[in-house]
C-alpha cells in the first residue's frame, strides 16, 4: 500500500519543528503532529526566565531563517536588552513569530497508536484517522516521562512540577515542595507569591549555579556543543562520569527566595500538607510511550529502557528515529536542551533524504 508521506514527526517542540524545517527545505514529504512548544506555553511559569539565552534558544533552519536577531529586527527589540536568561514571555512571542512564518501546518491531534509492518508504519490519531508513512521520528519531549516517586503518589494532593498552570492556581494552602533543582525553586517562588505556607524537602543540599549542570561554564558550554563526540562514549561511562562531576542546580537569583523556607532533609509527615509538589524530574523510559504498539516496542533494542540509537538517531527498527532528551545516553547532555535540536535535525534529515 502506498505511503501518504515519507516521514511522520511526532512532537512539535524545538526538535520536531527544527526537523520539519530541514525536511521542508530539502523537499521531503512529511506530516508533523503535536502541540507547538506546549512545554513553554502551558508548562512553564509565566513570570520566570529560561535557563538559556537567546543564542541557544533558536528554532533551527538550514538557512537560519529563525534567528533571534531577525525576530528582534522585525519587532523593534534590541538584542542588547534581552541579554542573559531569556524571559518566558519574550520566548513565547518569539515562538509565535516563528510559527507565523513556517511554510507547513502542524496537525495537533494526539497519536493513539503506531504500528510497524512490511510497508512502513501505520499511525492512528485520536479522531480515528489512519496514515501510512515510510519513516517515523519521535520527538515527544518530556510530557510522557514525568517521574513521581511512589511514596508521593499515595498523597491525594500530589502534583508534578510540570503542571505549572495548576500550581499557579494554588492559594492559601500548606504545601511541601520536593526536589533540589530549578523546578522546585521556581515552584516555591510562585507558591509564596500566592500566599501559601511552603516547606521544602531535599535529600541533599541545593547547589546554586548559573548553568543547568554544576560544571564550570566553559566546560558546560563545550560539552553541550559536542553531541557527535558522545556518540563514541559507552553510555555507562557517560552516565557515571556526568553523575560524578555534575548535579542539578538552582540559579543564584532564586537563592534569596528559597533560603528562608523551612527546609527538611528528612521526609516530614506528608499528612500535614494539602498539596505536595514533586519537582523530581523525568525518567525517559520506553514503557511510557503508550502510543507505540506492543509489537513495535518489543522489537526496539533498549539500554536501561532507553531506545538504543545509531549515529543517525535510528533505532534497531529500520525507519524509526528518536530525537531529544531520550537520546541523551548516546549523544550527551545537549539533547536535554534546545541547543541539541540543530544537530539532531540536520543528521536525521540527511539520513532520510
Amino acid at each position: 500500500m502506498k505511503s501518504d508521506y515519507t516521514v511522520a514527526i511526532v512532537g512539535a517542540g524545538p526538535y520536531g519543528l527544527s526537523l520539519a524545517n530541514h525536511l521542508s527545505s530539502q523537499g521531503t514529504s512529511f506530516i508533523i503532529f503535536g502541540k507547538t512548544f506546549d512545554l513553554w506555553r502551558k508548562h512553564t511559569f509565566d513570570t520566570m526566565n529560561l535557563r538559556s539565552d537567546y543564542a541557544t534558544s533558536e528554532l533551527s533552519h538550514p538557512n537560519d531563517r529563525y534567528r533571534f536577531s531577525h525576530y528582534c529586527s522585525d519587532t523593534g527589540i534590541s538584542v542588547n536588552d534581552i541579554s542573559g536568561q531569556l524571559p518566558v514571555s519574550v520566548f513565547r512571542n518569539y515562538i509565535d513569530w516563528c510559527l507565523a512564518r513556517i511554510p507547513f501546518s502542524v496537525n495537533n491531534q494526539m497519536i493513539i497508536n503506531i504500528k510497524h509492518g512490511n510497508s512502513g508504519f501505520s499511525i492512528q490519531t485520536e479522531k480515528g484517522d489512519k496514515i501510512l508513512v515510510q519513516k517515523v521520528v519521535l520527538a515527544t519531549g518530556i510530557a510522557h516521562q514525568l517521574y513521581i516517586p511512589e511514596i508521593f503518589l499515595a498523597h491525594p494532593g500530589t502534583l508534578h512540577s510540570y503542571r505549572t498552570a495548576e500550581i499557579q492556581k494554588i492559594n492559601a494552602k500548606k504545601v511541601l515542595v520536593v526536589g533540589s533543582g530549578q523546578s522546585a525553586a521556581e515552584s516555591i517562588f510562585v507558591l509564596l507569591k500566592n500566599k501559601n505556607q511552603v516547606e521544602w524537602y531535599t535529600r541533599t543540599a541545593p547547589v546554586y549555579f548559573s548553568e543547568p549542570l554544576n560544571l564550570p561554564r566553559w566546560l558546560f558550554n563545550y560539552i553541550i556543543r559536542l553531541p557527535q563526540f558522545f556518540r563514541n562514549v559507552d553510555p555507562i561511562i557517560l552516565k557515571r562520569t556526568l553523575g560524578l562531576f555534575s548535579s542539578t542546580t538552582i540559579t543564584p537569583d532564586l537563592m534569596s527566595v528559597v533560603k528562608n523556607v523551612p527546609h527538611h532533609y528528612g521526609l516530614p509527615d506528608m499528612d500535614k500538607y494539602d498539596v505536595i509538589i514533586s519537582a523530581t524530574g523525568y525518567q525517559y523510559q520506553m514503557n511510557d510511550l503508550k502510543f507505540l504498539s506492543a509489537a513495535l516496542k518489543a522489537g526496539i533494542r533498549q539500554w536501561n529502557q532507553y531506545p538504543v540509537v545509531s549515529h543517525r538517531f535510528e533505532s534497531s527498527t529500520p525507519g524509526l528515529f528518536f530525537s531529544g532528551a531520550i537520546t541523551e545516553p548516546f549523544f550527551g547532555p545537549s539533547m536535554k536542551f534546545m541547543i541539541g535540536a540543530p544537530y539532531s535535525a540536520s543528521v536525521i534529515a540527511r539520513a532520510i533524504k
